[in-house]
């Protein structure tokens, strides 16, 4: 996966290196911030191991238990700072993304029922309006990107079991530092000539997640996080 997405990035840069562009070089167009907010779906995530053992672990009784981790519909804020040059862009993206805990179930009668996960992620993003989608005012733009997680949080809350330690009521797990990707396409309205309104869908992976506590024994082994976000925003240019 990370090979298509580098291979996607050179083809959008290669026009920058092309001998193709000695005679007519391209210029820098515009640099811009953009500011988004949506909605983000996280798809359920089956068959997490625990990590640690006896004492150390979430589960005492049963060190192979199994949890099946569900989100609800949660909520997405991005900014991002870019340049143009004629039919791309590059631009630097920071992105948090916070879905609260529906349920997260065991086979072993342990439950939580609220809590919250916080993704943050640096992004570098390359974008593309191909010019066969450009409609006067209005241009269609497909990206990439690349980058780390800033920092993942989960925080687990209304915990209930058989085996459930009487005095833990809350759980809070983190990792840093996950290698992050994305994909995205998205549309673009001027407005006027500094402002644009865009929409944006991605599909974003932050890679080996690993939940720890307590000195990074108890927790979830690695699991990939993979939400989808539909954004809609403002792009100011400057």
């Amino acid at each position: 996966m990370h090979k298509y997405l580098l291979v996607f990035l050179i083809l959008i840069f290669t026009p920058y290196t092309s001998n193709s562009y000695e005679d007519k070089p391209i210029l820098l167009d515009r640099s811009y911030i953009r500011v988004g907010y949506g909605l983000n779906m996280v798809p359920d995530i089956n068959n997490v191991k625990q990590q640690g053992e006896g004492l150390y672990s979430i589960d005492q009784t049963f060190p192979n238990a199994l949890f099946d981790m569900k989100f609800e519909t949660g909520s997405t804020f991005a900014v991002a700072f870019g340049s143009k040059f004629d039919s791309f862009a590059v631009e630097m993206s920071i992105e948090n993304l916070v879905s609260d805990v529906d349920t997260f179930t065991s086979d072993t009668l342990n439950k939580s029922t609220s809590g919250d996960l916080s993704i943050t992620v640096v992004l570098i993003n390359g974008l593309y309006y191909p010019r066969a989608l450009d409609f006067n005012d209005t241009s269609v733009y497909l990206g990439a990107g690349i980058g780390v997680a800033h920092k993942v949080d989960l925080d687990e809350s209304g915990i209930t079991g058989q085996r459930v330690n009487a005095n833990e009521t809350f759980r809070s797990f983190t990792d840093a530092g996950n290698i992050s990707y994305q994909y995205l396409v998205g549309v673009e309205h001027e407005i006027n000539k500094t402002i644009s309104l865009f929409l944006e869908a991605k599909s974003l992976t932050v890679k080996s997640v690993k939940f720890d506590k307590d000195s990074h024994v108890a927790g979830y082994k690695e699991v990939d996080i993979k939400p989808y976000t539909a954004l809609i925003g403002l792009k100011f240019y400057f």
